[in-house]
């Protein structure tokens, strides 16, 4: 018999982490488990797994319409060629507005750096001021 490969065990341990979760939430008499750990019919498989399906093609329905592809879209969609969905989707930025805002406080600082340069082609002066008041 082979071992369980990781990604099996972490599966498990995140479903049972869920599971208890779950046992908080629900009423204090049901206790959910895991669909191999509970004797079970050869039907009962395929009841769970109609369960299952509906529940998530359910929750990509709530998507679809939350994302703009509602019922009408759907319906309108050819029901005899495969359809492949596919969404595109992009952002950018862009600069809207500087804006300078006094700080109510208690400090006034002002800070100038005056900077002479010559070199070949003459001369230069350059002054920078830095002020930050805070009221």
């Amino acid at each position: 018999m082979r071992a369980p490969s990781f990604e099996h065990l972490a599966f498990e341990r995140k479903v049972n982490d869920a599971l208890k979760s779950v046992e908080r939430i629900l009423d204090v008499e049901r206790h959910p488990r895991l669909a191999g750990d509970v004797e079970h019919t050869y039907g009962s498989k395929y009841a769970l797994v109609d369960t299952t399906t509906n529940a998530a093609l359910i929750a990509y329905m709530n998507v679809f319409e939350k994302m703009g592809l509602n019922s009408s879209v759907l319906k309108s969609i050819d029901k005899t060629k495969p359809t492949t969905i596919r969404f595109d989707a992009n952002t950018n930025c862009t600069f809207e507005k500087e804006q300078d805002v006094n700080i109510p406080m208690q400090v006034t600082f002002e800070e100038e750096h005056k900077t002479k340069t010559s070199g070949i082609f003459g001369n230069a002066d350059s002054k920078r001021i830095s002020k930050v008041s805070w009221l």
